[in-house]
């Protein structure tokens, strides 16, 4: 009984320790964000119900809100100009289930560097990534913040050659 008692009390010290220790995915996320704000990208949450643009989008398709989505937003350096350009790429399902990347406005052409990545992701079909933005000095990507840490560092790379493109 004196045993017992002794276990129990070691599970009530022992078990909130362990309760309050990140699980793996905290920890991959936090490693991903960690690279990422040394790379000069900031991160930011992307909230369905507020952010008016991704709210429609969301109700256009189901699927998007089963994912909790942040904004991996690279700003361009003073005295740089950024990528030039103000439009934004969604990813959406059509009536047949397939995955379509439509630009905002409608009227926007993609450019060479843009089609490059968005063409990969068509052919995926990648739900990991939501919206591709650009700014007048910035550049971002919406995503689940999914994959490996080598997927990750394409990803900041492509926000850097975006950002550098002209």
């Amino acid at each position: 009984m004196v045993y017992l008692l002794i276990i129990l009390a070691m599970l009530l010290v022992v078990g909130p320790i362990f309760w309050v220790r990140p699980s793996p995915k905290e920890r991959r996320i936090a490693e991903f964000r960690a690279l990422a704000m040394q790379r000069g990208v900031k991160v930011e949450p992307v909230s369905l119900v507020t952010d008016e643009y991704y709210k429609k989008v969301s109700e256009r398709n189901l699927h998007v809100a089963d994912y909790q989505w942040v904004r991996y937003r690279r700003v361009s350096k003073e005295g740089k100009v950024g990528p030039g350009i103000r439009a934004q790429w969604t990813q959406r399902k059509d009536r047949e289930g397939v995955f379509l990347w439509e630009p905002n406005p409608i009227t926007t052409s993609e450019p060479d560097s843009v089609s490059q990545y968005l063409d990969e992701w068509r052919k995926a079909a990648d739900m990991r990534f939501l919206g591709l933005e650009f700014g007048p000095r910035s550049v971002s990507l919406v995503w689940t913040e999914e994959g490996t840490k080598d997927e990750l560092i394409q990803i900041l790379t492509m926000l850097e050659t975006l950002d550098n493109a002209q």
